[in-house]
This record gives C-alpha cells, sequence and structure tokens, in this order.
C-alpha cells in the first residue's frame, strides 16, 4: 500500500551539507509514556505539495527554509500538522497523541479509522482535552462511525459533527465563534474513489462562499464574492471566472473524446480566453490535455501536451500568434514575459 501513496510524490532524499534545515520527530502512542524516534511520516512544502521529503536514519534534510506539512503514511492524522523551519538548527517535534485517534489505513482509497489506545473502536467513546472540556464524542463499529461523531474546540465550542444515514454523511464544520462555516453532503460508501459529494462554504455573515459539488467524476462549482456577486461558475464542459463588477475576467470551454490507448482516460481540446476588467481580449488559446481522467481536464495551458494556437493581444490587435507547438517549446522559444502568460 505505502507503494500507492509514494507513487504521488516527488521522492527526494536531501542529505547534503547545503541542507538549510534539519528535522526528527518523537511520537509517544496513545495510552504510553515511552517516546520513540519516529520514521514512518514525510513533510511537504506548504507551497509545493507535489514534493516530500522523507527521513534517513531519523532526520530529514530539507533544502530550504519555510513551512512545512507533516504528514503519515500510516499514522495518525494531526489536528495541526504545520511546522516552521527557520534555520539550519535541528528541529525536534514531539507528539503526543490523543487517546481517541483518526489513524491513516494505508490504502488510498478507503477512509480513516478510529483507534483508542490503539485498538479500534467499537461501541461509545469519550476523549477530553487537559482542561476537562469534552475534546470527541461518537458511537463507533470496528473503527468507523456508527451514526454519528461531533467533536469540539478547546473552549468546548462545537466544532465538527458528523451524522452517517445509509447512503449519505452529512458533515457540519463551524468557526471558533460557532459561526457555520461549511456544509457537506458525501456519499457514504466504504471506499472513497468515485463517492459523490456537495461541499457549501460560507462567510460569517451567513452568505455562500462556495458551493462545489462531484456527481460522476463531472466537478461543478459555484463560487460568490463577499456582495453575493458570482466569482466563478463552471459546469460539465465550461468555467466562466468573474471580476467583482461583473465583467468575465476568464473563460475556458472543452470537450473530451476517449483516448485511443487507455479507453478508461479522455484528450481534451480546451479553449481558453483572458479579458481586462474592461472586457478588452488579452490572451486566447486553444491546447490540449491528452489521458486526462475525469471533468475538468487540468486547465493549465503551462502543463498541456499540445498548443494548437496561442494568440496574445494589446490595444485589441495581435501582437503574438502562435500555432500548432509543443507547449514545452513554445515557453522555451519566447521570452520570459510571453512565457508569464502561460
Amino acid at each position: 500500500m505505502k507503494k500507492c501513496l509514494f507513487a504521488f510524490f516527488i521522492i527526494v532524499s536531501c542529505n547534503t551539507c547545503f541542507a538549510q534545515g534539519k528535522f526528527q520527530l518523537y511520537l509517544t502512542k496513545a495510552c504510553s509514556t515511552v517516546e520513540r524516534l519516529d520514521s514512518s511520516y514525510y513533510l511537504m512544502p506548504l507551497n509545493n505539495p507535489d514534493m516530500a521529503y522523507f527521513p534517513k536514519k531519523g532526520i530529514v534534510h530539507l533544502p530550504n527554509k519555510g513551512r512545512y506539512l507533516i504528514s503519515f503514511n500510516e499514522g495518525p492524522i494531526l489536528d495541526s500538522n504545520m511546522i516552521e523551519i527557520k534555520d539550519t538548527s535541528l528541529v525536534v517535534y514531539r507528539l503526543k497523541e490523543s487517546k481517541i485517534q483518526r489513524y491513516l489505513s494505508g490504502a488510498l482509497d478507503t477512509p480513516p479509522v478510529y483507534t483508542e489506545c490503539d485498538s479500534l473502536l467499537n461501541g461509545y467513546a469519550e476523549d477530553f482535552y487537559p482542561n476537562g472540556n469534552l475534546k470527541i464524542r461518537g458511537n463507533f463499529i470496528k473503527g468507523y462511525p456508527k451514526d454519528s461523531v461531533v467533536t469540539f474546540y478547546a473552549t468546548g465550542k462545537l466544532e465538527k459533527r458528523v451524522n452517517i444515514l445509509s447512503k449519505v454523511v452529512n458533515i457540519e464544520e463551524y468557526d471558533i465563534s460557532g459561526n457555520l462555516i461549511k456544509l457537506s453532503h458525501n456519499q457514504n460508501k466504504s471506499f472513497m474513489t468515485y463517492s459523490e459529494y456537495e461541499w457549501i462554504e460560507y462567510y460569517l455573515d451567513g452568505k455562500v462562499k462556495s458551493d462545489l459539488s462531484s456527481v460522476k467524476r463531472i466537478i461543478n462549482i459555484k463560487e460568490f464574492y463577499p456582495t453575493g456577486q458570482l466569482k466563478i461558475l463552471q459546469t460539465k464542459n465550461k468555467r466562466i471566472e468573474y471580476y467583482e463588477n461583473g465583467n468575465e475576467s476568464l473563460t475556458y470551454h472543452w470537450h473530451g473524446k476517449k483516448d485511443d490507448i487507455e479507453k478508461n482516460k479522455l484528450d481534451f481540446t480546451v479553449k481558453e480566453i483572458k479579458f481586462n476588467r474592461n472586457g478588452q481580449m488579452l490572451q486566447s488559446a486553444i491546447f490540449e490535455d491528452w489521458g486526462y481522467f475525469g471533468y475538468p481536464p487540468k486547465l493549465d495551458i503551462s502543463k498541456s501536451d499540445w498548443l494548437v494556437s496561442f494568440k496574445k493581444y494589446k490595444d485589441g490587435k495581435e501582437i503574438l500568434v502562435v500555432k500548432d507547438m509543443d507547449t514545452k517549446e513554445f515557453i522555451k522559444k519566447n521570452n520570459p514575459q510571453a512565457s508569464q502568460t502561460l
């Protein structure tokens, strides 16, 4: 299972004298007092989640200072998993697991399980903060929630409520002040892959911030400015982004056909148009993404496979026209300013 997880990352071994930071993690298991040096985790740069750094002989050597996220291959899911490397000295991080802990099972397509002192939870269970306030309560069967799980902030205010029904899992999330910030409706399956869901996020005044859903692998999005003005609209075959004045800033239209080799994947043709705040066209492009899975395609011209056409405008006039070129070749051949538009 670990090999499946590692395939998602660029595995980096950085053990040279040029390292800008060093990190160690000591883990104390729930219901234990024994602290052990742990090597079952990895660090991901906060600004580049595609990169991962793994411990070697108990130490992670990092090439840069900055903020990193701690994640485990098969281990606890942390309430707070961000650390900051400020200098080249060794950072020692000590983690004490809670009595009730969510644990990754190691399989990518299954949800985490709940444990109590390293054993899968069965029946009703509670855990508390050091100040005595309730931290979590719920009913469980073999580590999975039976009907509900409720978590609280250390102040005692409600943080999250999960209700499990026969076909749907409903989740309410609140901020530290008690404001509802997110509602989720997820298909209740024993695995997460291909599950259908809807996430609704709110501003503090109760207005909808975003509404995102996935049905039959198609992602639909409605996102709004605090004023209620539409910011992003995405459906099966298009995505439109708006300025606060209501004018379009960016539009995508795409269509896909089955890949000739891998029938479960799609080859997409995407049309992109950029506008300034006054509605004047700045750039138009048609590009192709090959062998992509599900809707929408990547919608990032710099990562596309082929550039069918590219036009750049200034004051309504074409200043750059390119046709039928490998995208990487286009970026190399054009000046940096032109490449930044990609």
